[in-house]
C-alpha cells in the first residue's frame, strides 16, 4: 500500500502537529521565570530543560528514516503525538523539579519525531512553497504562544497552557490513528536503507560534502532562532526594562513575523534559488539581531525583533526542500532527520552556552554570543551555500 495515496489526508494533520508543536516553543521563554520560582530554581536553569529537551529530540530525530521505513507516517506522527502527551501531562502534574525534567526528555522524544517524520516526510513528497506554507503554521503556534503565557502569567497560572497543548495532542493522536489506519509504506517504493557516513564510497563524495554543509545550516539556524526567542523576553524585561506585556508582545512580533516571512515564501519561493532565499535570509537576521542586541535604545531592540523574525522566517523550510536535490532523494528521509537532529543539538549547545553567560557574565553578553551566531550562519550561507547548486 503506497502512501502516496494519503497524502490529501497529510495536511490537516500536519497542521495540528506542526501547531502542537509551535505552541510550546512559544511560550516556554514567557512562562520560564514563573516555572523557576515554582521549583525553586535559578534562570539559568532554562539551559537544563532545554538541553534535555533536545537530547530527547535528536535521539528520536535521528532514527527518522528507520521509524518512517518501518511504521510508515501515520504511526509516526501518533506514537509521537502520544509520547509528547504523556509529557505535557507530566508539566500539568509534576510536583517536584525531578519529574518536569523527566517530562521535558520525554517531550523532546515526542516532538523530535512529529517535527522530522513531517518534514521529511513533506520534503519528498512536496516542495518548497508547501514546507514554507507548513512552517508558517507552526508560526502561528509561536506567534499565539506568547501571548496565551503572558495572560497566563498575568493570573499566576503557568500550568494552563499546558493544559491546551495536550487536548490538541489528543485529538492528533486519535485522528492519526483513526483517519489513516496506520497505512505503511510499500515496501517496493522505500529508498534504500540508511548507510551511514562512514561507510560511504569515494564516489559520493560530493554528497557527503552537501551533507556536512546542510548539517552546519541546521546547527547554527536553530541555535539562533531558539536562542532568540526564548531569552527575548527576559532580555526586554529584565535588561532593558520593558514592561511584562509590551515584552510579551515583542516575542510575538518576533514569531509572528517569522510566520509572515515564510507566508510570503509559500508565495514566491518557487521564483528564487534556495541558496538566494537562505543568503537574504541570514542577512536579514544579522541585522535584525544586531539591533535586538546592540541598539542603546530599549525600543530599537524591541524593533529588530521583528526584522529577525522575518527574516529568518523562510530559511528552515527551504533548507529541508532541498534536500532531496543537493544530498540525494534516496536518502532524503534520513538526512533530514539527521537535519533535525543537528537542529535539535545546536538548541541544545547554544543553550547551555546562553544559560552559562547568563549566570557567569551577564544578560548583555548574551546579545555578543546571539551576533557571532548571526555573523557565522551568514558566512557559511555565503561561502557554502552557493556551491550547493541552484537546488529544486
Amino acid at each position: 500500500m503506497s502512501e502516496s495515496r494519503y497524502l490529501p489526508r497529510t495536511t490537516p494533520l500536519f497542521v495540528a502537529g506542526f501547531i502542537a508543536i509551535g505552541l510550546p516553543d512559544g511560550f516556554l521563554g514567557v512562562l520560564w521565570p514563573s516555572i523557576a520560582g515554582t521549583f525553586g530554581q535559578p534562570v539559568g536553569a532554562l539551559g537544563v530543560v532545554l538541553a534535555v529537551d533536545v537530547a530527547g529530540a535528536a535521539t528520536s530525530a535521528s532514527l527518522v528514516g528507520i521509524t518512517l521505513r518501518r511504521w510508515g507516517i501515520g504511526r509516526q506522527l501518533a506514537i509521537s503525538a502520544a509520547i509528547m502527551a504523556v509529557a505535557v501531562a507530566t508539566f500539568v502534574l509534576a510536583p517536584v523539579w525531578f519529574l518536569f525534567i523527566a517530562g521535558a526528555f520525554l517531550y523532546g522524544l515526542g516532538a523530535g519525531g512529529l517535527d522530522a517524520g513531517i518534514n521529511a516526510f513533506s520534503a519528498t513528497h512536496r516542495g518548497v512553497r508547501y514546507l514554507n506554507s507548513l512552517h508558517a503554521v507552526y508560526g502561528i503556534g509561536v506567534t499565539i504562544g506568547p501571548l496565551a503565557a503572558t495572560l497566563a502569567v498575568e493570573h499566576g497560572a503557568w500550568r494552563d497552557p499546558y493544559v491546551a497543548i495536550l487536548s490538541l495532542l489528543l485529538c492528533l493522536v486519535l485522528g492519526s490513528a483513526f483517519l489513516w489506519r496506520f497505512p505503511q509504506a510499500d515496501p517496493s517504493t522505500l529508498p534504500p536503507r540508511p548507510i551511514g557516513v562512514g561507510r560511504w564510497s569515494t564516489r559520493r563524495k560530493i554528497e557527503r560534502q552537501a551533507l556536512m554543509t546542510i548539517m552546519v545550516f541546521f546547527f547554527l539556524y536553530a541555535g539562533l532562532e531558539a536562542t532568540t526567542g526564548q531569552w527575548a523576553f527576559t532580555l526586554l524585561t529584565h535588561e532593558r526594562g520593558l514592561p511584562t506585556v509590551l515584552s510579551g508582545i515583542g516575542v510575538s512580533s518576533f514569531w509572528g513575523s517569522l510566520l509572515a516571512g515564510r507566508f510570503l515564501a509559500s508565495l514566491a519561493g518557487h521564483r528564487m534559488s534556495p541558496p538566494r532565499i537562505l543568503l537574504l535570509s541570514s542577512g536579514g537576521a544579522l541585522i535584525g539581531i544586531a539591533l535586538l542586541s546592540q541598539s542603546p535604545w530599549a525600543i530599537v531592540g524591541f524593533l529588530g525583533l521583528p526584522i529577525a523574525g522575518f527574516s529568518l522566517g523562510p530559511f528552515f523550510p527551504t533548507l529541508i526542500s532541498a534536500v532531496p536535490a543537493w544530498a540525494g532523494t534516496e536518502r532524503s528521509n534520513t538526512i533530514v532527520g539527521w537535519g533535525i537532529a543537528t537542529a535539535n543539538v545546536g538548541i541544545g549547545a547554544v543553550s547551555v552556552i546562553a544559560a552559562g553567560i547568563v549566570e557567569t557574565v551577564g544578560l548583555p553578553v548574551l546579545g555578543a554570543l546571539l551576533i557571532a551566531i548571526s555573523v557565522g550562519l551568514a558566512v557559511a550561507v555565503g561561502v557554502a551555500g552557493r556551491k550547493l547548486g541552484a537546488g529544486p
